[in-house]
């Protein structure tokens, strides 16, 4: 049933076979997500971030995490940067990402090269490379 909203919701997202509505795309992937489809609530998240509604998006991708979908920490780890979040907390997300042994190698790849071009804090507080 779940699954079956998220495609619906897909559809109506992408204007296939149906008028496009973001609104109803919605209205449908929050109906799946309160079943806890994680697919669900990641597209939920890409709708508000495209929206440029971060809080809304960085929520939505926590909950699709909470689902199980964890290469969403990814997708928060990039909103975290671009939201000038502590790099501290980007970190322990992406850290906490690659723990997962089933990730896709395109998202790991993604995840390590963010990580490893992560800005360091110095001892006088300044942003840079150590």
């Amino acid at each position: 049933h779940a699954s079956a909203m998220t495609s619906l919701g897909n559809l109506h997202q992408n204007g296939i076979g149906v008028r496009r509505s973001t609104a109803l795309a919605l209205k449908l992937f929050k109906r799946a997500a309160t079943t806890g489809d994680g697919v669900a609530a990641a597209n939920i998240g890409a709708i508000y971030r495209r929206q440029g509604r971060v809080n809304l998006a960085r929520k939505w991708f926590r909950r699709a995490v909470n689902f199980g979908i964890t290469e969403m920490l990814l997708d928060i780890a990039k909103l975290d940067v671009i939201t000038g979040r502590a790099n501290s907390t980007v970190r322990s997300s992406l850290r906490k990402m690659l723990r997962d042994r089933d990730l896709i190698s395109s998202v790991r790849e993604e995840a390590e090269s963010l990580l490893q071009n992560l800005p360091r804090r110095s001892r006088s507080g300044y942003a840079g490379k150590s």
